[in-house]
C-alpha cells in the first residue's frame, strides 16, 4: 500500500479548529488508517510517513499517536481524503524526487470502468503533475488513431504552431520528448489497441507519468505496472446503483436491488444502463426491472440505453478474434458448467491440447474468458462472466449448425 499526506488538515476539538501539520499530521494519518480498518504493519507505516531514514523512536511515536489521537479526536475521521492507494500510488513515485518515468496500464474487459478509473486518477493527481495533462482517446476498436496524429495533437496542445510540427513520426516524437524534458506532465492514453500504438507516445522522462487503458495487458511496454480492476463487489454495485436511481429506491426494495446487480453481473456498464433506464422511468419499480432481465435470451436486449450497450461492448472484443478462437468461444459457451479446464477446449474442437491452449490464451487476452484458479492437478481453470456467456451463446446459435454443437458437447462429455 502507498499513500501520502495531501497538505494541512483541519479538525475541531471542543468546537475550536485545530490546524494539523508536521508531526501531528503524521499522527492523524496513522489514526485515519486504523479508523479505516486497514491492516497496515507499523514498520510499513513508519517507512511511508518518515521516508528512507526514520528516527529510532518512530515506531514508538506511531504506536503512541494512534492511542493518543483516538482519545483526542474521538470516533470521527475517515481515510478517503488523505490516502492515495494503487494505482495512483505508482504514479506518485514520479514525484519531485522520482528517478524514472512511471507507466501504469489499466487493463480489463469492456464495461469494467477503465476509463472512469483513469479519469478519476488524473483528477486526483492534478497537483502532482503541475504542468498539466495530455489526454487522447486512441479508439482501439473504432478506427485506430495513429501515433503520428496523436503527437501532432500533443505538440499543438503544448504550444507548437502547426507549421512547425515535423512531418515524420520520429521527428515528432523527438520534439515531444524535448519539450517535456523540463515539465511535469501526466499523459493519459485511453483505449489503446497495442504496445506499438503506445510506445511512440511515452515521454520517457522522470518528470512525467503515463496512464494507459486497454483491453489488452500491453506487457510488452518496458517497466509498465499492470492494474486489472475486476467486477464490483456486491456492496459497491449496490452503491453505484443507488447513485444512479437514488438511495431511497434501493432502500425501498433491497431484495430486488440485490437481484438486479447480480443479473448485471456486477459489471459497471450494465449497472449504468439498468440504472439509467430506471432513472428515466421513475414509475418503474426495481422488481419490474428484474423481471425484464430474468429472461436470459433477452437480457442483452434489455441492457441497452441510448449509446450504451453491453452487446456492442462485447462485440468489440469478439471482432478482434481469429476464426478459430471465435469457434472455440462458441463451443465452450454451450457447456453447462461454472468453470472448466483447458482440456475441455481440446475436446470441443476435436484437436490437440497445445493448439487448443493457445486459442484459450487468445480468449483470456481478449478479456472474454477469466482465469478463476487451479485444480488439484495444478492446471488453470477458466470461466465466463455471466454476460459474456450470454453473448457467446448468441454467437454460437447463429454460427454453429446444430449437428456441430451436439458433436462438440458429446466429445466434452
Amino acid at each position: 500500500m502507498e499513500f501520502r499526506i495531501l497538505g494541512a488538515l483541519e479538525v475541531a476539538q471542543n468546537g475550536q479548529p485545530i490546524q494539523i501539520t508536521g508531526r501531528r499530521q503524521r499522527e492523524l494519518l496513522a489514526l485515519l488508517l486504523v479508523r479505516a480498518n486497514r491492516t497496515v504493519p507499523i514498520d510499513s507505516l513508519v517507512d511511508a510517513l518518515w521516508g528512507e531514514r526514520p528516527p529510532p523512536t518512530a515506531r514508538r511515536q506511531v504506536q503512541n499517536a494512534i492511542g493518543r489521537l483516538r482519545r483526542t479526536l474521538g470516533a470521527g475521521g475517515g481515510a478517503a481524503d488523505v490516502i492515495e492507494t494503487r494505482p495512483g500510488g505508482y504514479l506518485l513515485r514520479a514525484g519531485p524526487d522520482g528517478h524514472a518515468m512511471v507507466t501504469v496500464v489499466i487493463s480489463g474487459k469492456g464495461g469494467i470502468g477503465k476509463t472512469s478509473l483513469a479519469v478519476h486518477l488524473a483528477h486526483r493527481l492534478r497537483e502532482v503533475f503541475r504542468d498539466g495533462q495530455l489526454y487522447v482517446d486512441l479508439r482501439a476498436a473504432h478506427g485506430r488513431v495513429e501515433p503520428a496524429e496523436v503527437l501532432a495533437r500533443f505538440l499543438r496542445a503544448i504550444g507548437v504552431p502547426g507549421r512547425a510540427i515535423p512531418h515524420t513520426l520520429e521527428e515528432r516524437a523527438e520534439m515531444y520528448r524535448e519539450l517535456l524534458a523540463e515539465r511535469r506532465v501526466l499523459v493519459v492514453l485511453d483505449n489503446a489497441a497495442d504496445a506499438a500504438q503506445v510506445r511512440p507516445l511515452l515521454p520517457g522522462l522522470p518528470g512525467c507519468a503515463v496512464l494507459v487503458t486497454s483491453r489488452s495487458r500491453l506487457t510488452e511496454l518496458p517497466g509498465a505496472r499492470l492494474v486489472e480492476p475486476g467486477v464490483l463487489e456486491t456492496g459497491q454495485a449496490l452503491e453505484l446503483l443507488a447513485q444512479i436511481v437514488g438511495p431511497e429506491r434501493v432502500r425501498a426494495e433491497p431484495d430486488a436491488a440485490a437481484a438486479l446487480v447480480e443479473q448485471c453481473g456486477r459489471l459497471p456498464l450494465a449497472l449504468r444502463i439498468a440504472g439509467a433506464k430506471l432513472a428515466a422511468r421513475p414509475h418503474w419499480t426495481l422488481r419490474h426491472m428484474t423481471r425484464r432481465l430474468a429472461d436470459e435470451h433477452r437480457r442483452l436486449d434489455e441492457l441497452a440505453h441510448g449509446d450504451l450497450e453491453v452487446r456492442a461492448s462485447l462485440a468489440l472484443s469478439y471482432r478482434g478474434l481469429s476464426p478459430s478462437a471465435r469457434r472455440l468461444l462458441h463451443l465452450l459457451s454451450l457447456l453447462a458448467a461454472p468453470d472448466f479446464a483447458a482440456w475441455v477446449g481440446a475436446a470441443v474442437l476435436d484437436t490437440a491440447p497445445g493448439p487448443a491452449g493457445e486459442l484459450i490464451d487468445q480468449l483470456v487476452d481478449a478479456q472474454l474468458l477469466d482465469v478463476c484458479g487451479r485444480d488439484a492437478a495444478g492446471q488453470p481453470r477458466y470461466r465466463f462472466h455471466d454476460l459474456t456467456l450470454l453473448y457467446a451463446r448468441e454467437q454460437a446459435l447463429a454460427a454453429e449448425p446444430p449437428a456441430r454443437r451436439a458433436a462438440a458437447l458429446g466429445r466434452a462429455l
